[in-house]
């Protein structure tokens, strides 16, 4: 549901963007568009490395926005990972090494957010 959710509301702000700065800046808007539809490797690789960017917000706050999703512990976060890794997975397969700094992220966070008790 809150992907969907999410999916709904990146296409909202992204036809708002197109609209507002569209006109003015064709070229970015166009980034933009191949980074959504993960046009080239290029894309692909910004799409995948902007996913290991949450990993600093939730292990500077020790996991609070997790929590807030209801991610209690790391039992959770771990099925949350893998869910959100398999997903990834269909436009990672060319950048192993991205997905190996994404894991090692993942492991700090749930070593931040769930320490032992």
């Amino acid at each position: 549901e809150q992907l969907a959710t999410k999916g709904l509301t990146e296409k909202i702000a992204f036809d708002r963007l197109q609209r507002e700065l569209g006109p003015a800046w064709p070229s970015l808007m166009g980034l933009v568009h191949d980074y959504e539809l993960l046009k080239d490797a290029e894309a692909r690789f910004v799409k995948l490395f902007d996913k290991c960017d949450p990993a600093f917000t939730h292990c500077e706050n020790r996991g609070a926005a997790l929590r807030d999703m209801g991610i209690f512990n790391e039992a959770d976060y771990d099925a949350n990972s893998q869910t959100a890794d398999e997903r990834l997975r269909l436009y990672a397969e060319e950048f192993p090494d991205v997905m190996a700094i994404r894991q090692n992220l993942c492991r700090r966070v749930a070593d931040a957010a769930y320490p032992p008790v």
